[in-house]
C-alpha cells in the first residue's frame, strides 16, 4: 500500500505543476504547433537527452565509487531525482539533492557525496569550456 500511495502523491504534485505551467497557454495552438515539429529533430533531441543523463550517471557513478557501493539502478534513480531537483529549485540547490539521496541509499557520508557533486562540477564546467573553444 505504501507504494501506491508514493505513487497517488506523484501523480497529484505533478498535476499540480502541470496545471501551473499550463494555465494560461492557449492549447488548441499548441498543438497546432506540434503539427510542424520535425519528428527526427524530436528524436534527436530525445537520443541527446538520453545520452545526456546516462553520461552524467555513469560520472557521478565513477566518483562515488571508492567510497559507496549503489546498485546501477540505485545510481539511475538518484541521478533522475537529482536532476529533476536542479530543474525544480533554484540557484541549483538541486545538486544538494544526490549526495543527500546517495547517504540515504548506501549509508556514504554525506560530506563524501558533496565532495563527489562538487568535483562533477568543476569537471562539467571545465568540459563545457573546452566545448566552447572547439566550437570557436
Amino acid at each position: 500500500m505504501r507504494g501506491y500511495g508514493k505513487l497517488v502523491v506523484g501523480l497529484g504534485i505533478s498535476g499540480v505543476f502541470l496545471y501551473l505551467a499550463f494555465r494560461g497557454v492557449d492549447l488548441g495552438a499548441a498543438l497546432n504547433r506540434l503539427k510542424d515539429l520535425n519528428p527526427a529533430f524530436l528524436g534527436l533531441c530525445i537520443f541527446g537527452h538520453l545520452v545526456m543523463h546516462a553520461t552524467r550517471a555513469v560520472r557521478f557513478g565513477l566518483l562515488i565509487a571508492p567510497f559507496a557501493k549503489v546498485s546501477k539502478m540505485a545510481l539511475v534513480r538518484i541521478s533522475c531525482v537529482g536532476m529533476m531537483l536542479v530543474f525544480l529549485l533554484p540557484f541549483r540547490l538541486g545538486e544538494l539533492g544526490r549526495p543527500y539521496l546517495l547517504s540515504k541509499e548506501s549509508g556514504a557520508p554525506l560530506s563524501s557525496g558533496l565532495g563527489a557533486a562538487i568535483v562533477e562540477r568543476a569537471v562539467d564546467g571545465l568540459l563545457i569550456t573546452l566545448g566552447f573553444f572547439v566550437a570557436v
